[in-house]
């Protein structure tokens, strides 16, 4: 009996089950909106775009096919007597480059070493002794504001920190690293991206590059005070960390920094960012600096006036042939829009003049990404003609093999950068958000900083003072 009850069950129980399974499915939504989907994959837009990937798929299976064939007859060039030849020699000729490559970066890096190191003690032997001023804004790790800037005030901002906070900072050199980047065509590198194909020839003879290493002064604390090590690495990482004057301005309008330090008023792009934000930059003068035109120490050219220069530049950029005197060989070069030193010579040489996007080779390479990209070109063309600012050059550019030219017969010096005299001279401002409190600790720094006793640190640092400027 209770056999047959509980058979009765199951049989039951698998009823229902199946009566649930017809009843349900359990995809139902999803494959409502499947539907939907595909109603929609039917429209004429859809059905247009997928006409052009399909388009774009018979691009790419084209292109993947000729490249096969080119692969394949540079691997018969590669089977040659010729091709291996060349291979062997060129290998030879790497392998010999080597030694004398570590020798002459060897003798650049003492050399600039050097010069520089001159420098900087001139600047310390001048250094201010006691700052009661700057102490009595009692200033500790936690309300020390975070300082950011402009690549040439980075030391700047450092020493500043170091004397606010009683550690002892030091120049730092680092050696310049060259390296080679000529190569025979590699048709196996080429690869298959949007549709086009990109990569694996080789570059020129202009392509060698060097990578100078700017000086820098960073915290440090002597060997019997390790307990100040944590504090100094807080100020170069965080209290005195430049980004550059353009990601510095960013910085400040996101609130993400106080006070910059920076190598010129903000750019137009800067303003109207700050704009979008409902913020307000205000820039105020703290020292001066200068932009000034940099050689190789090999070319004659000593001085150039304004307007040859304007002259030059604008028939580079055109592209077009040029009438400035060809004994001279000038190739200029420039940085990149929104640099510190390209606004500064958009602004004091082409006075506003908007230059058009380069058109010929030559001039692409200008774009350099970094303060020291003009005199990595300059040191490695007698040619070139780049640009800069006054204390870059001075004291970071770790440069021993260029100079700086006179403008309209005037040299760049502490001198006339202070009277006025070089026509290039440019203010270095402190730059904040407009509604930070006047008791905010960025402010009681800038105050002090404009300040006679401030001024001794701007001349510390190797600035020209902008309150009484005396070199």
């Amino acid at each position: 009996m209770r056999r047959t009850i509980g058979i009765q069950l199951l049989c039951c129980g698998l009823f229902m089950t199946a009566s649930i399974c017809q009843a349900q499915d359990p995809l139902e939504k999803t494959k409502s909106i499947d539907e939907q989907i595909k109603l929609l994959d039917e429209s004429a837009v859809a059905k247009e775009m997928r006409t052009f990937s399909e388009r774009m798929n018979a691009v790419r299976e084209l292109q993947e096919a000729e490249l096969y064939k080119v692969i394949k007859e540079s691997e018969k060039l590669q089977e040659t007597d010729e091709w291996k030849t060349y291979r062997q020699k060129r290998n030879e000729l790497e392998k010999r480059r080597e030694v004398p490559r570590d020798a002459e970066l060897k003798a650049m890096a003492k050399a600039a070493k050097d010069l520089y190191a001159a420098r900087h003690a001139e600047l310390r032997s001048k250094a201010a002794g006691d700052l009661p001023g700057l102490k009595a804004l009692a200033l500790d790790v936690l309300t020390y504001p975070c300082v950011d800037g402009s690549t040439s005030t980075q030391p700047l901002a450092v020493i500043l920190a170091s004397r606010a906070l009683g550690v002892p900072y030091e120049w730092v050199y680092a050696e310049p690293r060259g390296y080679h980047i000529v190569r025979e065509p590699r048709v196996d590198e080429l690869e298959i991206t949007d549709g086009s194909i990109a990569g694996g020839y080789g570059y020129t003879e202009e392509s060698h590059e060097l990578s100078l290493v700017a000086a820098r002064v960073y915290a440090k604390p002597p060997a019997d005070r390790p307990e100040q090590m944590r504090l100094a690495r807080m100020i170069n990482s965080l209290l005195a960390s430049n980004h550059g004057t353009h990601e510095s301005y960013v910085n400040l309008i996101q609130g993400q920094t106080d006070i910059a330090l920076v190598a010129r008023a903000p750019s137009a792009d800067e303003v109207q960012a700050a704009k979008e934000k409902g913020i307000v930059i205000e820039t105020k003068p703290i020292a001066l600096d200068a932009l000034v035109f940099i050689v190789n120490h090999k070319n004659p050219l000593d001085n150039m006036t304004l307007d040859e220069i304007r002259t030059l530049y604008r028939e580079a950029l055109a592209d077009k042939p040029r009438r400035f005197d060809e004994s001279k060989k000038l190739f200029p070069l420039m940085r990149e829009r929104n640099s510190g030193s390209r606004e500064l010579f958009d602004a004091l040489v082409m006075k506003g003049e908007v230059a058009p996007d380069p058109k010929s080779a030559r001039m692409r390479e200008m774009y350099t990404g970094s303060m020291s990209g003009p005199y990595n070109r300059v040191t490695t063309d007698s040619n070139a003609l780049g640009y800069s600012v006054y204390y870059y050059e001075r004291f970071m550019a770790m440069s021993a093999y260029t100079r700086t030219i006179s403008i309209d017969g005037v040299p760049a010096t502490p001198e006339t950068i202070a009277s006025g005299k070089y026509s290039l001279t440019s203010p270095v401002y402190a730059a904040f958000r407009a509604n930070t409190p006047p008791d905010a600790p960025a402010m009681k720094l800038f105050n002090w900083l404009i300040s006679p006793e401030g001024q001794t640190v701007i001349r510390e640092s190797g600035y020209v003072p902008v309150l009484n400027p005396k070199p």
